[in-house]
């Protein structure tokens, strides 16, 4: 397995990450955080091989090839990609493991409807702002028209319509949507259990209601219905014990 950078050159360490991707971001970069942890977590070829039998349970050949960290998802055309914390492929088998790291931070600011009053201000301040339009084009688009997108965190919403174009675009027809979540002794647990309650909204709006509920450690799918545009999705919720 390789991870590369944007300009495919390998990275071997934790330093190697923090000089290729963090340091206009440094005040991400801290431990027992999740930009070090997820580093920590893919540079380690035991967790990794232990994430690939667990997925192995559903897509049988799965074997990773290549991991790319913040890497950007372009969904319509406007600026600012989605950026995700790790895009892993197995070229082999056409899969694409779609990742979102956190600790006990959150998925965004606020809710779709939140952002959506946002960016109205914003359009009022800036005829030429465009998040309005991004913001329709998802609701559109990615979600068909359901309202119920209205109430889910939008870096959700991010996440998944970047996920299913990056997987268009490449021709792969396998997707992983991976949740990793960090847990350490200190960490907040009201805020834990909000992302879970938060990602079980998500997981029960793009399954038709099929999934409800979600069990760490257990692979979901493949869903395919509207939402997933052809291509089978699985769902992973992985949690990843610290002392």
């Amino acid at each position: 397995m390789k991870i590369l950078n944007s300009k495919n050159e390998e990275i071997h360490s934790l330093k190697e990450w923090k000089n290729n991707f963090f340091n206009k971001n440094s005040n991400l970069w801290k431990k027992r955080r999740s930009a070090m942890s997820t580093a920590e977590f893919w540079l380690d070829n035991s967790k990794i091989e232990s994430l690939e039998n667990k997925l192995k349970e559903s897509l049988q050949n799965l074997k990773i090839d290549i991991v790319y960290p913040e890497c950007e998802l372009k969904f319509d055309d406007y600026a600012n990609p989605r950026e995700n914390d790790i895009l892993a492929l197995d070229k082999t088998s056409k899969i694409l493991i779609s990742v979102e790291a956190k600790t006990d931070e959150s998925f965004g600011k606020g809710s779709f409807i939140e952002a959506m009053n946002v960016a109205f201000k914003e359009k009022k301040k800036n005829p030429n702002s465009k998040q309005v339009e991004r913001l329709l084009g998802l609701y559109k688009n990615y979600f068909c028209c359901n309202d119920g997108i209205l109430y889910l965190m939008h870096q959700l919403s991010y996440w998944f319509a970047g996920t299913i174009e990056e997987a268009k675009r490449r021709k792969y027809s396998n997707v992983i949507l991976l949740n990793q979540v960090f847990h350490y002794p200190e960490l907040d647990e009201e805020k834990l259990n909000k992302n879970q309650n938060d990602f079980e909204y998500f997981v029960k709006l793009i399954s038709e209601a099929k999934i409800k509920k979600v069990s760490c450690n257990k692979v979901y799918g493949p869903i395919n219905n509207k939402y997933t545009q052809g291509l089978n999705v699985y769902l992973l919720k992985q949690t990843i014990t610290e002392e």
